[in-house]
């Protein structure tokens, strides 16, 4: 079971193929932990602009791997960030980060998983 990921989008958007599906999970995992860093250099730089756009940016990503938590997560850290509320910013980007270093681990064994079949 993975509290953090459903697959169920990804699996009908690659038609059930698990190549495919493990394609884009390993595209995401060469591109999502960039962004995250990018999103905790924005929020340590306090520039709320950039937070805001790294978080739309990973949405996206988050909704493909069906990481519903972390992109509803994103999506107030985006309003918040818009907002300029410093102290809600600097605590939702923790918990995203957290949050994402949990997405990745359960993707890396759902794509073991696609390598062993």
């Amino acid at each position: 079971m993975h509290p953090h990921i459903d697959l169920s989008f990804l699996d009908r958007f690659c038609n059930g193929d698990r190549s495919r599906m493990a394609k884009y999970i390993a595209l995401y995992l060469a591109e999502a932990p960039a962004l995250f860093a990018e999103l905790q250099q924005a929020a340590n730089d306090q520039d709320a602009a950039q937070v805001a756009a790294t978080a739309h940016n990973l949405r996206p990503m988050m909704h493909q791997m069906g990481a519903q938590r972390v992109m509803d997560l994103l999506t107030t850290l985006e309003e918040r960030a818009k907002e300029d509320e410093a102290t809600a910013i600097a605590l939702l980007v923790q918990d995203a980060v957290k949050m994402s270093a949990e997405v990745e681990t359960e993707l890396r064994a759902a794509l073991d998983r696609f390598s062993l079949k």
